[in-house]
């Protein structure tokens, strides 16, 4: 019995050690400064592409070869690979179920290399990454996800691949935390606190944010209210080194479903964010706000019309979705000469 408790502390420290000591926590308190906006561009529609499947997408990427996976909540499968020339699906993954290969709940983790695609499966534990072709997809590795001391993965909200074997992974738990883990050898190198959620009580949503990496800075854009922080990754930690817009809380509403939308999506290109905002609190913006890391710049495209999800293709140019009566339209779009 003396051995059995013994054991039972060496592994509670063991846990601790593990989300403790192998990294260093920080928080965001920073200075804040104004979202100063040097230049506007006008954007227009030139192509757009109708598709016929009211997709009601959760994420997307741009592949090549005319093609793009769509990630929605369908009723067999998770993901669907679309060839825009020849305008059909060419195969589906990610299917629902309890079998081999099958998932039990299915969320998106974006991907570095232009023709690959991850998800994850919570309830399984794992984390998967495919190379996705016109007509296959090969699954190229599969990684455990960390779990907790009862052997649950842990509430991973969001993923994003930082480099071959890295990734940031946001959990929203008790607390919310944007962690840098190493998923070969399952080991954790540091973690960004959300502090507004401190002495709050009740679930994350109010103050859930999207975020993006560009070489070793994440940008991290709240969803509800318009702050966006600027952090860095040096030496195995997540430093906070500047913010803009809002610093204090803001009103929330008994009813979540009345929280307005801020921030719709992120995506990057080059050395520069490109963050997808609402300007009435919908789910749907014409407004991307462009931060450039190289010289701290903010910078407006506005589009001719309002769309849910923004992308590139591999050639540069700027991609929006959004829904119709009829299904599903993919606009691209120009600056304005």
């Amino acid at each position: 019995m003396i051995f059995k408790c013994y054991f039972t502390q060496i592994a509670a420290l063991m846990s601790i050690l593990f989300f403790v000591s192998c990294h260093t926590e920080t928080k965001n308190d920073i200075d804040i400064s104004p979202i100063d906006v040097s230049e506007v561009e006008n954007y227009q529609i030139v192509d757009s592409i109708v598709i016929p499947l009211p997709f009601n997408l959760w994420d997307w990427k741009i592949l090549k070869d005319s093609t793009i996976a769509f990630f929605s909540q369908d009723k067999d499968s998770y993901c669907s690979i679309y060839d825009c020339k020849n305008s059909c699906v060419k195969y589906t993954l990610a299917r629902k179920g309890k079998g081999n290969e099958e998932y039990l709940s299915c969320n998106w983790c974006k991907t570095t290399d232009i023709n690959r695609i991850a998800l994850y499966d919570i309830m399984r534990k794992t984390l998967n990454i495919y190379n996705i072709s016109q007509y296959e997809c090969k699954k190229e590795k599969s990684y455990l996800l960390p779990t907790d001391k009862d052997g649950l993965a842990r509430p991973y909200t969001n993923i994003l691949q930082y480099d071959a074997y890295r990734f940031l992974m946001k959990e929203d738990g008790d607390e919310t935390n944007l962690r840098l883990v190493d998923l070969s050898n399952n080991s954790e190198m540091a973690s960004y606190h959300c502090a507004f959620r401190d002495g709050e009580d009740g679930p994350y949503t109010p103050y859930d944010y999207l975020f993006h990496v560009v070489k070793d800075k994440i940008v991290l854009a709240y969803c509800y209210f318009n702050r966006i922080e600027i952090l860095q990754i040096k030496d195995d930690e997540i430093s906070p080194i500047m913010a803009y817009g809002e610093n204090s809380h803001f009103i929330i509403p008994n009813n979540f479903d009345e929280l307005k939308y801020h921030t719709l999506y992120i995506e990057t290109k080059s050395n520069k964010f490109y963050i997808l905002r609402s300007s009435d609190g919908g789910e749907e913006g014409e407004e991307i706000l462009v931060f450039d890391v190289d010289d701290n710049s903010f910078s407006l495209i506005k589009l001719q019309n309002k769309i849910k999800l923004c992308g590139f293709d591999i050639a540069g140019n700027l991609w929006g979705y959004n829904e119709s009566d009829f299904g599903t339209v993919i606009y691209m779009y120009k600056p304005l000469p």
